[in-house]
């Protein structure tokens, strides 16, 4: 395997598919007596995942206003 002069190398597919590992998921390198590990990376904020689930297709504050209603 080489790594390409953008410094990016092309993770085999028996080993993504062994792992679960899909295009647009982060990972993280890290450094071990001597070695480089990838690992899945977790993220720090536990909603991460759900941010941009919803396509309202409205803005914030159009949609703060249908949800509060009319204010007196």
């Amino acid at each position: 395997m080489k790594i390409t002069e953008k410094g990016q190398v092309t993770i085999p597919k028996p080993i993504r598919e062994r792992y679960g590992l899909h295009p647009g998921m982060e990972i993280r390198f890290i450094e071990l007596a001597h070695r480089v590990v990838v690992e899945k990376a977790t993220p720090d904020d536990p909603w991460r995942r759900y941010r941009g689930f919803l396509k309202l297709r409205r803005r914030t504050d159009q949609m703060m206003r249908i949800l509060r209603g009319t204010r007196p």
